[in-house]
């Protein structure tokens, strides 16, 4: 147990050679044992000529306190702690004289934390990353204190990170102590790797809900996110968060979690995600009470541990995804159903997966895996499953589940031999997960124990000896990964060329539905330079508070010091005061956003000059509703009004008060009979085939024909489609080769909406609109897609022997449908897909004179 010192004010920073890689960054500059605040962000600041390899080195039991963020615009920032062996005798605990480094002991891993400023205030954010390529971050062996110098930590995300296209990777890091998530990803394209780290009382400190408590939130997905041999505990609610948007290539193996409270991912929009040979004792622990499983909204009864949702047709297609949960364990502790048990109405315990997941398996079972998945119990060496940390936690499910239950809720903590000091870490960690049950020491894809493989050494050293061996035996349970788009290019139907047909604009009041991810941005002018105001129109469905990120030309607006967003809330909100009281938290209001209103570093951001400005809007709570926003000025006059139909949006839910389709933008394409929509779509070098998706309704259904540069590339069917929502159909994948295309849809029948159109962008091409010469034909598929038989008619100039054969999308022989000499003329075959499985299929036809190939979507 080590208690610290107090900190003193900042002084003089360590200076770092221009020209030498690792800067060994002081902490205790006079030697005094007493540490300098703002030390390692300082020598970060004022480091302006570092080599683009620079290595922050920490000391060894370092106390790094900062009163101010470290930031990292445009660099990649690498901090690495020293290990026990690295450390200088100097670092370690030893006895007066004692020279031998051996015989002292460790204070182990360098430690970051904010700490209080003169002022009194404390900055929320312990590192902000920013750029573009070159924004990423390199934390190894160090401990990351999530609660301030004066105990508090209900901070959200004290890892900020606004970089895209950037690398993390996060090796030996002890996340500790916080109440939401350490890791906050704003953007996309990043790659993150977190490895032998341990994530420790993710819990909130005063619950006043379900939600906090998590490790990584991402609010715009990533490429690649691996998580390997980590262990977690006491997570209030999810290990991980990426509702808006999927990442590309997920990796969970090796890991081991216990008590985490609800499902194990918040988002389900998997497309390619290998989950297991993870220990996960008491997942899910919450349960769901009957406020969760009787909402009206609910499909299932069931949430379940694992999820599998539809993949929004943006994101890819669902034949493309590669879905693997397979050898994990799940043990819930006994105690805990028959708690569910007892409350009237009862909490539900989940199950691995719910019948709306199975459903999802059942349609693609080869590329979607959930099997070897156990519930043995694997009796922890030392973890919180004792009978305090157990009724910690029942305490929290009877408190949710009770209305009215006043908050804050029962705490969940566990950290044996910790004093109550913000200023003391627990080292070394009292956890201990190595198990006593032999079945799961060899339950694992690679003969190796489950969980984190740090328990275990031996086997640690086996499994990244094998490493790449051992990824692929995960990965070939679902199958090759599908050839993916090398771009993807979205094109609004009101924007295309539409001859037949006509723009429809939605009547009636429209709005916006944010969730976890996405965002809304107005463009507006003002006349003159002034200080200006927001009247910000909105529903907070019944959530009250909420907080949102609301921004100016790219700046926060905050109101509140106990949140980094704009706070909205009702003056019946009983967590605090609320700064400017919304009249009802369940139906539309005005939010009046003042210049006075704001605080700290945000005030002055609605001073604007004369001119062009944005607005943009994006979750940080989520699940709030926007409609009209108006700027007005000094006088409250209205000079600028911001519709949603004027709004650029992406990753949210549009909504309309008048019954029916409700499109993306607010606008469709409406296609008469005869009538066509053309859009162009431009390939770059080294690209050649196109695959159109259309996203449409039709509530009588429709017929169609694709043109590709004016040529045919196939008819399609339109199944009935009405609601609120549309309907993706794929069109076929068309060899184009590289430059700008013209991609027409014609409609002979008439009644078609085209909210907007997909076109998935590939490497080289495989369907050729003209690959057989004249005379020689394949026709389209009738209907296309199909649930039942397809018809397939192919021509042949004169008498030959030919072949006509069905595959999958990874290449495989689903069924040969012609096969020897067949006479001159016009044939046709029929395709009977009861036994096959939703997807896309391709059918070929081979004569003496070529080849020609088309394609077949199946659908359930």
């Amino acid at each position: 147990m080590l208690v610290w010192p107090q900190s003193a004010a900042a002084q003089d920073p360590t200076a770092c050679s221009p020209t030498v890689a690792e800067c060994l960054v002081d902490w205790d500059l006079n030697g005094d044992f007493v540490p300098e605040n703002n030390a390692l962000r300082n020598t970060i600041a004022n480091d302006t000529d570092r080599p683009a390899d620079r290595v922050y080195v920490l000391r060894r039991g370092g106390l790094y306190y900062i009163e101010d963020r470290i930031a990292n615009a445009d660099f990649d920032l690498r901090l690495v702690g020293q290990t026990r062996d690295e450390a200088a005798i100097e670092d370690l605990d030893c006895p007066p004289g004692e020279t031998n480094p051996d015989n002292c002991d460790d204070f182990g891993p360098a430690v970051i934390q904010r700490v209080t400023r003169e002022d009194g205030s404390i900055d929320g954010v312990m590192i902000e990353s920013n750029g573009d390529g070159n924004g990423g971050q390199v934390l190894k062996n160090v401990w990351l204190q999530g609660q301030g110098d004066a105990g508090v930590t209900a901070n959200y995300e004290p890892i900020v990170i606004n970089s895209t296209n950037s690398r993390f990777e996060y090796d030996g890091v002890i996340f500790d102590r916080n109440d939401w998530h350490h890791l906050g990803f704003k953007a996309g394209g990043n790659d993150i790797f977190v490895r032998n780290s341990l994530f420790r009382n993710l819990s909130d400190a005063n619950p006043t809900q379900r939600y906090a408590g998590r490790a990584i939130r991402l609010e715009a997905g990533a490429d690649t996110v691996v998580f390997e041999n980590n262990s977690f505990f006491n997570l209030t609610s999810f290990p991980f968060q990426s509702e808006a948007a999927p990442v590309e290539y997920f990796v969970f193996n090796h890991n081991t979690l216990v008590n985490f409270g609800l499902t194990f991912a918040a988002g389900n929009i998997w497309k390619r995600a290998y989950i297991a040979n993870n220990v996960m004792v008491n997942p899910f622990w919450q349960g769901e009470s009957a406020d969760q499983y009787n909402a009206p909204d609910r499909a299932d009864g069931f949430t379940g541990v694992f999820q599998i949702g539809a993949l929004p047709g943006r994101f890819g297609l669902e034949q493309d995804r590669r879905i693997v949960f397979s050898n994990n364990n799940l043990y819930r502790q006994p105690a805990l159903e028959t708690f569910y048990g007892s409350l009237d109405p009862i909490v539900r315990a989940q199950p691995i997966i719910s019948d709306t997941t199975q459903g999802f398996v059942d349609a693609d079972p080869e590329h979607r895996i959930v099997a070897n998945n156990t519930q043995l119990m694997p009796g922890l060496t030392n973890a919180p499953t004792d009978a305090a940390t157990l009724a910690q936690m029942t305490a929290f499910i009877e408190d949710a589940a009770t209305p009215g239950t006043p908050t804050p809720w029962a705490v969940v903590y566990w950290d044996p031999g910790r004093i109550d000091n913000p200023l003391a870490i627990n080292w070394p960690v009292p956890e201990d997960f190595t198990y006593s049950n032999s079945t799961l020491r060899t339950a694992g894809t690679d003969g190796l124990p489950l969980g984190d493989l740090n328990w275990y050494p031996d086997a640690k050293a086996s499994y990244l000896a094998n490493r790449e061996a051992n990824i692929a035996t995960i990965e070939n349970l679902a199958g090759e990964p599908a050839a993916l788009p090398t771009s993807q290019v979205v094109a609004q139907g009101e924007g295309a060329t539409i001859s037949g047909g006509s723009v429809v604009a939605v009547e009636g009041f429209t709005s916006f539905f944010i969730e976890s991810g996405g965002f809304i941005e107005w463009a507006f002018d003002v006349p003159a330079d002034g200080t200006y105001g927001l009247d910000i129109l909105t529903d907070l469905r019944g959530s009250d508070p909420r907080g949102e990120n609301v921004l100016i030309d790219g700046e926060g607006l905050r109101n509140y010091t106990g949140g980094g967003e704009y706070f909205f809330c009702t003056a019946a909100w009983t967590g605090g005061t609320c700064p400017q009281p919304l009249d009802t938290a369940d139906g539309w209001d005005t939010q009046e956003v003042r210049s006075e209103y704001l605080i700290e570093d945000t005030v002055g951001r609605l001073d604007l000059t004369a001119g062009a400005h944005t607005l943009r809007i994006t979750p940080s709570w989520g699940y709030q509703a926007f409609s009209t926003v108006n700027v007005v000025d000094a006088s409250g006059a209205t000079v600028d009004e911001l519709t949603p139909p004027e709004a650029v949006s992406e990753g949210v839910r549009e909504e309309c008060e008048a019954e029916g389709f409700c499109p993306q933008g607010f606008q469709y394409a409406a296609l008469d009979a005869g009538g066509s929509i053309t859009w162009t779509v431009t390939l770059q070098d080294g690209e050649g085939s196109i695959l159109p998706r259309f996203l449409y309704q039709a509530p009588a259904g429709a017929t169609g024909e694709v043109f590709v540069n004016g040529a045919s590339a196939g008819m399609l069917t339109f199944p009935v489609a009405d609601g609120d929502a549309a309907v993706e159909l794929a069109g076929p994948q068309v060899t184009t080769g590289p430059g700008t295309h013209t991609v027409t849809l014609t409609t002979s029948s008439g009644g078609l909406n085209i909210d907007y159109a997909i076109f998935n962008v590939y490497e080289g091409g495989d369907i050729a609109t003209e690959a057989l010469p004249e005379g020689w034909t394949l026709g389209n598929a009738f209907p296309n897609p199909t649930a039942g038989t397809a018809t397939i008619r192919f021509g042949l100039a004169e008498a030959a022997d030919v072949r006509l054969d069905v595959f999958d999308v990874l290449g495989r022989r689903v069924t040969t449908l012609a096969d020897g000499p067949m006479t001159a003329g016009t044939h046709t075959a029929r395709l009977d897909t009861g036994a096959l499985a939703s997807g896309t299929y391709v059918y070929r036809l081979t004569t003496p004179v070529g080849a020609e190939t088309r394609r077949l979507t199946v659908i359930r």
